[in-house]
Protein backbone atom coordinates (compact mmCIF):
# COMPACT_ATOMS: atom_id res chain seq x y z
CA UNK A 1 0.00 0.00 0.00
CA UNK A 2 2.81 2.27 0.61
CA UNK A 3 4.42 2.04 -2.71
CA UNK A 4 1.30 2.61 -4.20
CA UNK A 5 1.04 5.66 -2.24
CA UNK A 6 4.32 7.15 -3.59
CA UNK A 7 3.75 6.17 -6.91
CA UNK A 8 0.59 8.34 -6.97
CA UNK A 9 2.30 11.26 -5.11
CA UNK A 10 5.16 10.85 -8.16
CA UNK A 11 2.47 10.59 -10.81
CA UNK A 12 0.79 13.38 -9.48
CA UNK A 13 3.77 15.71 -9.09
CA UNK A 14 4.96 15.01 -12.36
CA UNK A 15 1.38 15.60 -13.87
CA UNK A 16 1.38 19.28 -12.00
CA UNK A 17 4.77 19.88 -13.26
CA UNK A 18 3.63 19.33 -16.67
CA UNK A 19 0.60 21.21 -16.05
CA UNK A 20 2.65 24.09 -14.45
CA UNK A 21 5.18 23.96 -17.92
CA UNK A 22 2.42 24.59 -20.37
CA UNK A 23 0.80 27.19 -18.11
CA UNK A 24 4.16 29.37 -18.30
CA UNK A 25 4.49 28.53 -22.16
CA UNK A 26 0.93 29.55 -23.21
CA UNK A 27 1.73 32.67 -20.80
CA UNK A 28 4.94 33.61 -22.44
CA UNK A 29 3.12 33.61 -25.96
CA UNK A 30 0.62 35.64 -24.93
CA UNK A 31 2.78 38.21 -23.44
CA UNK A 32 4.96 38.04 -26.62
CA UNK A 33 1.69 38.27 -29.00
CA UNK A 34 0.82 41.25 -27.11
CA UNK A 35 4.10 42.71 -27.12
CA UNK A 36 3.92 42.51 -31.25
CA UNK A 37 0.34 43.87 -31.31
CA UNK A 38 1.31 46.89 -29.39
CA UNK A 39 4.65 47.82 -31.66
CA UNK A 40 2.21 48.01 -34.60
CA UNK A 41 0.04 50.80 -32.89
CA UNK A 42 0.95 54.18 -34.03
CA UNK A 43 2.63 56.53 -31.68
CA UNK A 44 1.77 59.20 -29.63
CA UNK A 45 3.41 62.39 -29.91
CA UNK A 46 3.93 63.24 -26.65
CA UNK A 47 6.30 66.16 -27.24
CA UNK A 48 3.70 68.44 -28.15
CA UNK A 49 1.44 67.99 -25.45
CA UNK A 50 1.51 69.79 -21.93
CA UNK A 51 3.58 67.88 -19.50
CA UNK A 52 2.10 67.35 -15.60
CA UNK A 53 3.31 69.32 -13.08
CA UNK A 54 4.95 66.34 -10.79
CA UNK A 55 6.28 66.52 -7.20
CA UNK A 56 9.52 64.00 -6.99
CA UNK A 57 11.47 65.89 -4.07
CA UNK A 58 10.25 62.61 -2.08
CA UNK A 59 12.61 60.83 -3.99
CA UNK A 60 15.94 60.03 -2.44
CA UNK A 61 18.88 61.86 -4.68
CA UNK A 62 21.27 59.60 -6.76
CA UNK A 63 24.07 58.00 -5.01
CA UNK A 64 27.79 58.31 -6.08
CA UNK A 65 28.23 56.97 -9.63
CA UNK A 66 24.86 57.28 -10.25
CA UNK A 67 22.43 59.70 -12.22
CA UNK A 68 18.29 59.67 -11.86
CA UNK A 69 16.46 60.40 -14.57
CA UNK A 70 12.90 61.04 -14.25
CA UNK A 71 9.82 60.34 -16.84
CA UNK A 72 7.23 62.74 -16.61
CA UNK A 73 3.98 62.21 -18.68
CA UNK A 74 1.37 64.63 -19.95
CA UNK A 75 -2.60 64.07 -19.28
CA UNK A 76 -4.30 61.64 -21.67
CA UNK A 77 -7.94 60.88 -22.03
CA UNK A 78 -7.89 57.52 -21.38
CA UNK A 79 -5.14 56.44 -19.61
CA UNK A 80 -5.97 53.26 -18.48
CA UNK A 81 -4.76 52.47 -22.61
CA UNK A 82 -1.37 52.99 -22.74
CA UNK A 83 1.54 51.69 -21.15
CA UNK A 84 5.14 52.68 -20.78
CA UNK A 85 8.64 50.51 -21.83
CA UNK A 86 11.21 52.09 -20.64
CA UNK A 87 14.87 50.89 -20.81
CA UNK A 88 18.45 51.94 -19.35
CA UNK A 89 21.70 52.04 -21.94
CA UNK A 90 23.84 53.94 -23.96
CA UNK A 91 25.31 54.64 -27.50
CA UNK A 92 28.55 52.34 -28.01
CA UNK A 93 29.97 51.45 -31.29
CA UNK A 94 29.34 47.88 -32.15
CA UNK A 95 29.66 45.50 -34.80
CA UNK A 96 26.55 45.07 -37.20
CA UNK A 97 26.01 41.23 -37.18
CA UNK A 98 25.41 40.41 -33.73
CA UNK A 99 22.71 41.44 -31.35
CA UNK A 100 24.14 43.31 -28.04
CA UNK A 101 22.90 44.05 -24.71
CA UNK A 102 24.25 45.52 -21.04
CA UNK A 103 24.16 42.98 -18.27
CA UNK A 104 22.92 44.25 -15.30
CA UNK A 105 19.76 44.12 -13.28
CA UNK A 106 16.65 46.29 -13.19
CA UNK A 107 14.98 46.28 -10.24
CA UNK A 108 11.57 48.00 -8.82
CA UNK A 109 11.92 49.53 -5.05
CA UNK A 110 8.98 50.79 -3.01
CA UNK A 111 9.53 54.41 -1.36
CA UNK A 112 8.92 53.71 2.26
CA UNK A 113 6.27 56.28 4.16
CA UNK A 114 4.71 56.56 0.52
CA UNK A 115 3.64 53.69 -1.67
CA UNK A 116 5.30 54.87 -4.81
CA UNK A 117 8.05 52.94 -6.99
CA UNK A 118 11.42 53.99 -8.27
CA UNK A 119 13.61 51.67 -10.03
CA UNK A 120 17.08 51.49 -9.98
CA UNK A 121 19.61 50.02 -13.06
CA UNK A 122 22.93 48.00 -11.50
CA UNK A 123 25.44 47.06 -14.25
CA UNK A 124 29.25 47.69 -14.93
CA UNK A 125 28.33 48.49 -18.30
CA UNK A 126 29.30 44.55 -19.07
CA UNK A 127 28.51 44.44 -23.41
CA UNK A 128 26.79 40.40 -23.66
CA UNK A 129 26.31 39.59 -27.79
CA UNK A 130 25.74 37.13 -30.11
CA UNK A 131 28.91 35.43 -31.22
CA UNK A 132 28.35 35.49 -35.10
CA UNK A 133 31.66 35.75 -37.41
CA UNK A 134 31.71 39.56 -38.82
CA UNK A 135 33.92 39.02 -42.01
CA UNK A 136 34.23 42.86 -42.73
CA UNK A 137 34.69 44.30 -38.54
CA UNK A 138 32.30 47.12 -39.50
CA UNK A 139 31.14 49.42 -36.03
CA UNK A 140 28.36 51.53 -35.97
CA UNK A 141 27.45 53.15 -33.02
CA UNK A 142 23.83 52.06 -31.79
CA UNK A 143 21.67 52.44 -28.80
CA UNK A 144 22.18 49.50 -26.91
CA UNK A 145 20.06 48.49 -23.69
CA UNK A 146 19.98 46.47 -20.52
CA UNK A 147 16.71 44.94 -19.56
CA UNK A 148 13.69 46.64 -20.42
CA UNK A 149 10.48 47.08 -17.90
CA UNK A 150 6.73 47.69 -18.66
CA UNK A 151 4.80 49.73 -16.74
CA UNK A 152 1.10 51.46 -16.73
CA UNK A 153 1.05 55.02 -17.99
CA UNK A 154 -0.17 57.27 -15.00
CA UNK A 155 0.53 60.77 -15.91
CA UNK A 156 0.47 62.02 -11.87
CA UNK A 157 3.17 60.15 -10.92
CA UNK A 158 6.72 60.75 -12.58
CA UNK A 159 8.77 57.09 -13.26
CA UNK A 160 12.17 57.17 -11.58
CA UNK A 161 15.03 55.49 -12.46
CA UNK A 162 18.63 55.60 -11.29
CA UNK A 163 21.16 54.41 -13.70
CA UNK A 164 25.30 54.23 -13.63
CA UNK A 165 26.81 58.03 -14.42
CA UNK A 166 26.89 57.62 -18.67
CA UNK A 167 23.84 55.65 -19.28
CA UNK A 168 20.56 57.00 -20.32
CA UNK A 169 17.04 56.07 -20.24
CA UNK A 170 14.76 55.79 -23.43
CA UNK A 171 10.72 55.00 -23.43
CA UNK A 172 7.82 53.90 -25.78
CA UNK A 173 4.47 54.66 -25.34
CA UNK A 174 2.41 51.62 -26.77
CA UNK A 175 -1.48 51.53 -26.92
CA UNK A 176 -2.75 48.56 -25.34
CA UNK A 177 -6.09 47.18 -27.30
CA UNK A 178 -8.90 46.42 -26.15
CA UNK A 179 -9.62 43.15 -27.72
CA UNK A 180 -9.07 39.86 -25.50
CA UNK A 181 -7.37 37.02 -27.42
CA UNK A 182 -7.17 33.06 -26.20
CA UNK A 183 -4.15 30.92 -27.02
CA UNK A 184 -4.77 27.86 -28.11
Amino acid sequence: MKKLTTLGVLLFAGLLFTFTSCVSVNTTATKNNNQSTQKMTKALDLENLPKQEVDFSMYPKAEKGYERKIITLPKLENEANFSIEFSPGKEIAVDICNRHGFLGNLEEHLLKGWGYTYYTFDSNAEVISTQMACLDNEKVTKFITGERLTVNYNSKLPIVIYVPEGFEVRYHVWEKHTKEYLVK
